[in-house]
This record gives structure tokens, C-alpha cells and sequence, in this order.
């Protein structure tokens, strides 16, 4: 019988401007996930918040997965922005049908909506921290877990080989970077973490292997990324989706060579621009382009319901006359601006007149000349005895000062 697996990328609920986006984007994956045919089960591989949960952020997942659950079992899987433990409660908030949290290596098996039995392979995020708690020391992190990995995906191959000779479905679903996988920025995200490789994958067969993690949506060493399930900073310009997984469940001892097929579902979500623009005291000029020092594009026809951030430069100097009012003006009817102002130095720190003087009563007198100002002579004696160090001499002068200025007073007050 054929059925459909709904895998939604990363969600990152928690505090700041685009976190009723991210209800939105997961409301609108509800409304179609909903109506296919033959729902399974939905599949959510980690980083359901961003940080430890907020009571609101809490009771709005609670309602959405109460929804999912009504229709199809839902498999949660911790990712590594969800705080330890923070998952836990939502396997006790199911409506009708299951909510599995998975916090450790399994292979999870449960009856899907259609009533076929799946076996899935689940990966939390495997956090460095895990191997030196196993008293792994640093400089053997990279290759530890390495090994630790083949251990666990040489487990989960022969777990899945024994429940398609049982006539299940198998697949494989987690939380981590797959050595060259992309980013938004168009940068491999390599040597940064514990990584999954082609073997690690390779082991578990052609079944459909589900990550979440990377935000950049993508298929690397037959893996899938969803991405975001919206734009959750200025560098994820690309468009965005969830997948849905077509599977017929395989006979006893069937291959899986051709049991799935993946289908995207593109999310509407604000489309994204980021704008280099120049300040003056006179007027504001700007481009749309590709990122931070990327190709020129063109800018939509409206501003209404964009995501907009203006990076511009202005000159120091200027900084006391500008206009920043004329930045914001274009894009007045954005749903979200964000600015970005980067002051450019305009003048040098020191004439090169001062710069070349090596006494500083040569500099007072450098700069003195520029300024259109004069030294006095006893302020340059001074400065002379201060800078040779010489406290005797300019005790004599600042006593000669103090004596002048005793002999005035005395003049000044009558007989």
C-alpha cells in the first residue's frame, strides 16, 4: 500500500521578529501535509526551538502536534539546538495517534496511519560533548566518532535488513552535517563538527535517508536536507520547502532499490533582499544584490511584505549631518528592515606634518600651524622639560608661572 511521509525541516522556535513566520511556514506544511491520502507519518528530525523553550513557544508546538498526531504517528528526533529534555513532554500530548521523541541511536518501529509497519532509523545530533563524557580526549574527537558512528550505522543496517525481511518500511532519519554539505551562504560546511560520510550512509542501502540540520535545502550522498522551513537570518535567500516521501512498503525480502519517491512542496514564505546602499549628507543610493558583495538583482516592484536588510556606508565625518531617515524611506512598506550602517573613515588620524615632528613641542607646533593656532612659548618649554624628563626644570617654570601670577594679584588689589 502506498504511503506518504511528511519530513519538515528545521523550525528554531524562540524569541525575535520572524518567529510568527516560523508558525506560519508550519501552519501552511499542516494545511497541505494534511490532505494527502495516504499520511503515514510525519517525520521532524530535530531543532524545534532555538534555545530552551518558551512557555507561548511551548503551548503553540503542543497545538500543532496535537493536530499532526490526530491524523498520523509523529517521530521527533533532538537536534542540537533542542535543550536536553525540552522534547520530552511532547510525547505526552498525542491526540490519537503516537508522538515518538527520540533522544539516543534507535530503530524505531511503529504502525503508520495507513497501517503498514515502519522501521526507522533515528540519529540525534551526536554532540562532541557525548564523546568526552566517554572519556575520549580532544585530539581524538574527529576520528572517535568516526568510529563510533560505523558502529552505530553498521547496527542500524542490520536492523533494517531484518524488517524488510519482515515487510517493513525502512528508512533513516537524524540531526547532523554531512561532510560537504552546502550552506546558504554557498560555503561546505566542513571540519566543524562530527560529521556523517558516504560509508556511514552508504551502509544503510537505498533507502530514503531524511536529515535536517543544514538549512540550505539540498540532496548530498543520497541524504536530503529539507532546509528551513523559513528564512531564519539575512543569509538564507533561497527559496524554501518541506518533503513529502511517497513509499509502497516492500515484500518479504523486496529490495528497496525503487520504494520511494521524494516530491517537494515549496513554502510561501517573505521573500528576502539584502540592499548595499551609500549615505550622504545629500542623498541615499542603492542596488539590490546577491548577499554581502554579491551580483546586482533586481528589485521587486513593491516592497509590500518583504524582508528587506540595507547594509550603506557613510563617511565619519558626516556622521553629526546625515539623514538616516532617507535609508529607511524606500522601504517603507517592508514587513521586516533591518539596517546596517558601517561608518567609513574620511580623514587621517594625523597630518603628516605632525606625524613626521619627533619632539612634541615640534608636534604642538606642527599641528599648531595647521590648526591656524599658535604655541605659547612656555606651554613648548614645558612640554620640552616633560618629554626629557627633566622635573627640576619645569618645577622652575611652573614656579616662575606661579610667581607671575601672585605679582598680578598683588597689583591688583589697592593700597
Amino acid at each position: 500500500m502506498a504511503t506518504s511521509l511528511v519530513h519538515i525541516g528545521d523550525f528554531h522556535a524562540g524569541p525575535g521578529p520572524r518567529n510568527a513566520a516560523r508558525f506560519r511556514a508550519l501552519d501552511q506544511i499542516l494545511d497541505e501535509a494534511l490532505q494527502l491520502p495516504n499520511l503515514g507519518a510525519f517525520l521532524w528530525p530535530g531543532d524545534l526551538s532555538h534555545q530552551r523553550q518558551a512557555i507561548a513557544d511551548e503551548n503553540a508546538l503542543i497545538e500543532r502536534l496535537r493536530r499532526m498526531s490526530a491524523a498520523a504517528p509523529v517521530v521527533l528526533v533532538y537536534g542540537n539546538h533542542d535543550a536536553e529534555g525540552d522534547l520530552d513532554k511532547f510525547a505526552h500530548v498525542a491526540a490519537g495517534n503516537p508522538i515518538y521523541v527520540v533522544d539516543r541511536p534507535t530503530v524505531l518501529r511503529i504502525r503508520l496511519a495507513t497501517m503498514a509497519f515502519a522501521s526507522i532509523a533515528c540519529l540525534p545530533y551526536p554532540h562532541r560533548h557525548g564523546l568526552v563524557l566517554a572519556g575520549m580526549a580532544n585530539p581524538d574527537l574527529v576520528d572517535a566518532a568516526a568510529e563510533a558512528l560505523d558502529g552505530i550505522f553498521l547496527q542500524f543496517a542490520a536492523e533494517l535488513e531484518a524488517a524488510r525481511g519482515r515487510g517493513d518500511l525502512t528508512l533513516f532519519i537524524g540531526h547532523a552535517n554531512v561532510g560537504g554539505a552546502v550552506t546558504s551562504s554557498g560555503q561546505p560546511n566542513i571540519g566543524r563538527e562530527i560529521e556523517l560520510s558516504p560509508r556511514h550512509l552508504d551502509r544503510l542501502g537505498p533507502i530514503y535517508k531524511g536529515l535536517n540540520h543544514i538549512h540550505k535545502g539540498q540532496e548530498i550522498c543520497g541524504a536530503y536536507y529539507p532546509g528551513s522551513i523559513c528564512r531564519l537570518d539575512w543569509g538564507e535567500i533561497e527559496e524554501k520547502r518541506w518533503l513529502e516521501v511517497d513509499y509502497h512498503a516492500p515484500g518479504h525480502g523486496d529490495e528497496a532499490s525503487v520504494c520511494f519517491v521524494v516530491d517537494e512542496h515549496p513554502i510561501d514564505v517573505a521573500p528576502m533582499y539584502h540592499v548595499e546602499g551609500q549615505l550622504t549628507r545629500d542623498s541615499f543610493t542603492w542596488q539590490v544584490t546577491a548577499g554581502p558583495g554579491g551580483e546586482l538583482q533586481d528589485a521587486p516592484p513593491s516592497w509590500k511584505g518583504c524582508e528587506v536588510r540595507v547594509r550603506y556606508t557613510f563617511a565619519q565625518s558626516e556622521a553629526a549631518v546625515i539623514n538616516k531617515a532617507l535609508v529607511s524611506e524606500p522601504f517603507a512598506e517592508a514587513a521586516l528592515l533591518t539596517l546596517d550602517p558601517i561608518a567609513i573613515p574620511d580623514r587621517a588620524l594625523r597630518a603628516p606634518e605632525v606625524a613626521a615632528a619627533k619632539t612634541l613641542p615640534e608636534k604642538i607646533t606642527a599641528w599648531c600651524a595647521i590648526a591656524g593656532a599658535v604655541a605659547s612659548a612656555g606651554a613648548l618649554m614645558k612640554l620640552g622639560a616633560l618629554e626629557q624628563r627633566a622635573p627640576e626644570q619645569l618645577l622652575a617654570l611652573v614656579k616662575h608661572d606661579v610667581d607671575e601670577i601672585v605679582a598680578e594679584e598683588n597689583q591688583a588689589v589697592p593700597a
